[in-house]
């Protein structure tokens, strides 16, 4: 029987922690698609929930500071392989990595077609986006588009742009750093 291993250098723990702590938050993000009253009822309430939507809910709390525990693990095992200067590089790239995808520009130039599916994405990537503290605007929408997102009223949430410059310029954390 063939085992899994893993590639050198890894530890295989953490490998697997960080799988399960992904899978938990992936089955608390689609569990909105599944549970009928997700938007009616809060599921860490205990006078509206059940014990199991409950506990899948609220152990979800813990994920992230999980994961962040062992990116910083990651980080200390990574930097005994490294010099200095190579783990300093290392994370101040992924640093710029995590700011940048906190600014986003959606290019929607070539989009004809927008059902109530892609709008429901783009208001989930809206709100995902907005609840780490980051930006999110359109580009170029077709006037298609442009009179959907008017009809539903999106249009005085996501704000859109023909100019990708003029997008840039209207998000303060990008403003501020080009005018510095």
């Amino acid at each position: 029987m063939n085992q899994l291993t893993a590639p050198k250098g890894r530890v295989q723990s953490i490998d697997i922690v960080r799988g399960i702590v992904m899978i938990i938050m992936a089955l608390d993000h689609v569990r909105d698609y599944f549970h009928n009253d997700a938007f009616l009822h809060d599921p860490v309430n205990p006078a509206t929930t059940t014990p199991i939507l409950f506990f899948t809910r609220w152990i979800t709390h813990f994920c992230a500071p999980v994961f962040i525990f062992l990116a910083g693990t990651s980080a200390y095992l990574s930097g005994k392989r490294k010099t200095k200067a190579e783990l300093s590089s290392f994370l101040v790239k992924r640093g710029f990595w995590l700011i940048f995808i906190e600014i986003v520009v959606i290019n929607l130039a070539n989009v004809s077609y927008l059902d109530n599916s892609g709008l429901g994405q783009l208001c989930l990537i809206y709100t995902l986006v907005k609840n780490r503290g980051g930006e999110m605007k359109l580009l170029k929408p077709t006037p298609r588009i442009r009179k959907l997102l008017n009809i539903t009223k999106l249009d005085t949430v996501l704000k859109s742009f023909e100019c990708e410059a003029d997008a840039i310029k209207s998000m303060p954390i990008l403003a501020a750093a080009l005018s510095a």
